[in-house]
């Protein structure tokens, strides 16, 4: 315990400038350089050396294909080199190759359901008519649920009623699930051991292995859930959807060689199906399997599709199309050779310097010879140079005037090339009950926030980024792209909110509301009605940021979000606010609520789904996580920071927020350290007059009307391992150095702990 003792106390001594120094990165204060336009640069003034290909989708033939590219591609990636062509025969172009034969049926009976309860809520998604994976789902009388790594079913409605009716154990992580009347779809990801046997030899070796597994359960009996199917596909579970009775799941892992080459797999109760293969030709710095699967929830067949791409990292999924994107990479040498050098010194540098010099190393350059020998030549020239400008002061002002120029031209060149690099690839596929087909892929600059940052309108694809580079100078700016069917490119919007990035983004019919914040918050008003020419009406500049957007009818928009300090941008508390767009060239804000001080969150600004909304009867419940301000630092067993948990219940109009009441899980004083807990609200939900509102522990059912307590489930739970993990050593080691810390450093302790909060924020 001692050990730990002082291994933690001199993590915290080093932990402190560590954070002072992110802070710094997270705030940067560097202007983007004056030399360079915004928007301006071109493919093609960029380096001759980058890749050129055909970004067609092609289709292994085999696995030996498989394993001479991806052998080629890991050489290469170590080795650096840019010729990343395939050979000549190994695949075939398979632009919208069919899937093998699924074979269809009408759901069962099972998907009509009676309820209890007239009106109930359902999962907040992104687009009307495809549901996304949850851990909690409702008929209007039951609430199904992964808890403790089990499925339970809760008896929810009536409230005063509710308790747990059965529990189902899960093999592997559960991670999500789906409902459709009497049929629940549970995800979950697991650890599997596998024996293979390598090339001409006959000792078993064992391998771990990452896969979605797939649980499809009869409900019908609440009772006693019935296992219907099990599925396996290679891979960690990613995300998926559901639209009608047809799931659609993505699965993600590695692509390496290896011998033997393990490729996706998927698996039924009786049979194995190795989906075919495809890929881009293009290069990325790593590969990566993103298997497509889909399966009806009341039929007991899956099939699916591989793709080799770079690491996705986000989804979008329309009623008709699945959209996956991921950040172009290029292949980096690891030895520090600069590729472009020879091409820089050439065309940049040399047509610069002054005469005679100038001249003499072109005629150097001209000669016959590998360049290692001809730079051997040049370097004399250049010490000559400087030499005489060591005596020469009118010469040594020209070439210091030279050398700016050429370090600015460097410097535009290196812009020009990372802006090639620093964009997003989005592959379409087109999805008809249960077929899925490559439409075509799109390139954007810039990043994704996340999935909110695409939207399908019209079959065009709307795209919202933040581009964000360093080449001695930062430059960041925000984009708007629109791309047709077939994935290319019909308009764009460039450098929206110099030096600052996207922090929400929403797609509502023609228009987009896009927030962005540096210090201050703004959000615009983008008009889409024209595909081929987006433009700003309006925008609002007001304090704070909001992380979500959630239209509340044609004309008002509610944010949840952070305030934030005006003149230092520093996150403050939770803010919810209203904004009035029906005059798209002055939007504004009707009303804001702020909750807690600085360190108090929401799930909502995590994840979109812990949002509750009903327009009808103007209910919005938010989970908050509450913090008082934090104002000293103490190192006691207990911290000083006194925390809320719960949601906050509130009427609202296109007048403002009303707030109805708080239903809290949990208060109490906290460690500083202590950000997570079991008693956080994870969602809330509605059956008729029940508000039901779920953490990890519990499930508290209040009157929706007085919000007066009518009802507990208690949750099985059982504590993370990472949680609290070093909780007893630190209350020990606050005990220890307590003093000491108070006595050094009590007048430095406050403003640190400000940085570490801004971080943190």
């Amino acid at each position: 315990m001692k050990q730990n003792i002082a291994i933690l106390a001199v993590i915290a001594i080093m932990f402190i400038p560590l954070l002072i120094f992110l802070s710094g990165c997270t705030q940067p204060t560097d202007e983007p350089t004056d030399s360079v336009t915004i928007g301006d640069f071109e493919p093609s003034e960029v380096s001759d050396n980058l890749q050129k290909t055909t970004q067609n989708l092609q289709k292994f033939d085999s696995k030996e294909d498989l394993s001479v590219f991806l052998q080629r591609a890991q050489s290469m990636s170590y080795g650096g080199g840019n010729d990343f062509r395939m050979m000549g025969g190994m695949a075939e172009t398979a632009v919208g190759a069919p899937m093998m034969d699924v074979v269809m049926g009408a759901p069962t009976s099972g998907t009509s359901q009676a309820k209890s309860s007239t009106d109930f809520s359902q999962t907040n998604v992104q687009v009307e008519g495809v549901d996304e994976a949850d851990f909690i789902k409702n008929d209007g009388e039951f609430i199904y649920m992964i808890a403790d790594n089990k499925l339970l079913i809760v008896k929810a409605f009536p409230g005063e009623e509710a308790e747990i009716v059965s529990e189902t154990l899960i093999d592997g992580q559960a991670r999500n699930l789906f409902l459709n009347g009497d049929r629940v779809a549970v995800f979950a990801t697991k650890n599997v051991e596998e024996t293979y046997f390598r090339e001409n030899d006959f000792v078993p070796y064992p391998r771990y292995v990452q896969k979605t597994m797939i649980y499809v359960y009869d409900v019908s009996n609440k009772e006693k859930t019935e296992l219907k199917n099990t599925f396996s596909v290679s891979g960690s579970y990613y995300q998926s959807r559901m639209v009608g009775s047809q799931i659609y799941l993505v699965s993600q892992e590695g692509a390496y060689y290896q011998n033997p080459m393990p490729v996706p797999m998927v698996r039924t109760e009786t049979m194995i199906i190795e989906p075919d293969i495809f890929y881009f030709d293009n290069p990325e710095q790593n590969y990566q399997y993103n298997t497509i699967a889909s399966f009806d929830i009341f039929e007991d067949t899956i099939t699916a599709k591989a793709f080799l791409m770079g690491y996705a990292n986000t989804l979008m999924v329309s009623e008709n199309n699945i959209y996956i994107a991921y950040q172009k990479q290029r292949y980096w040498n690891y030895y520090g050779f600069d590729e472009d050098a020879e091409q820089k010194f050439k065309t940049i540098t040399l047509p610069l310097l002054p005469e005679p010099y100038k001249a003499r190393i072109e005629g150097i350059l001209s000669e016959e010879e590998t360049y290692s020998l001809k730079w051997a030549k040049v370097t004399p020239i250049l010490e000559e140079m400087w030499d005489n400008a060591e005596t020469d002061s009118a010469f040594r002002t020209e070439l210091d005037s030279t050398a700016k120029q050429i370090n600015d031209k460097l410097q535009e060149f290196e812009i020009k090339k990372q802006m090639e690099f620093d964009k997003t690839v989005i592959q379409k596929f087109s999805i008809n009950e249960g077929e899925i087909n490559f439409v075509g892929k799109g390139e954007v600059s810039g990043t994704l926030l996340n999935q909110f940052s695409m939207d399908e309108f019209e079959n065009n694809l709307r795209v919202a980024t933040t581009t964000n580079i360093w080449a001695g100078d930062r430059i960041q700016y925000n984009n708007v792209f629109t791309l047709d069917g077939q994935m290319n490119k019909l308009g764009e919007l460039t450098g929206i909110a110099k030096d600052e990035q996207i922090f929400s983004a929403r797609f509502l019919g023609t228009k987009l509301y896009l927030v962005t914040f540096e210090q201050v918050d703004p959000l615009f008003v983008i008009d889409l009605s024209d595909a081929r020419n987006p433009k700003i009406l309006g925008e609002l500049k007001i304090t704070g940021f909001s992380s979500y957007l959630h239209p509340y009818d044609e004309t008002h928009i509610i944010g949840v979000g952070k305030e934030a300090d005006e003149k230092t941008g520093r996150a403050l508390g939770l803010k919810i606010a209203l904004f009035d767009v029906s005059d798209v060239s002055n939007p504004k804000l009707v009303d804001k609520y702020e909750i807690g001080g600085q360190g108090s969150d929401s799930e909502v600004l995590n994840d979109h789904k812990a949002f509750l909304f009903d327009k009808k009867t103007g209910l919005l419940v938010i989970p908050v996580y509450e913090r008082e301000d934090f104002e000293t630092f103490d190192f006691a067993p207990r911290g000083e920071n006194k925390t809320w948990r719960g949601v906050y219940v509130f009427n609202v109009s296109d007048k403002g927020f009303e707030l109805k009441g708080k239903i809290q899980h949990s208060n109490s004083y906290e460690d500083y350290w202590n950000w997570s807990s079991s008693t956080s609200v994870l969602r809330s939900l509605y059956m008729d007059d029940y508000l039901y509102t779920v953490s990890k522990k519990f499930i508290k059912v209040n009157n929706l009307n007085s919000l007066d307590l009518v009802g507990e489930v208690k949750l099985p739970y059982s504590e993370d391992v990472y949680y609290g993990y070093y909780e007893d050593d630190f209350r020990v080691m606050s005990d220890a150095v307590g003093g000491m810390v108070k006595g050094a450093v009590g007048a430095v302790i406050e403003p640190v702990v400000d940085i570490i909060d801004t971080v943190l924020e």
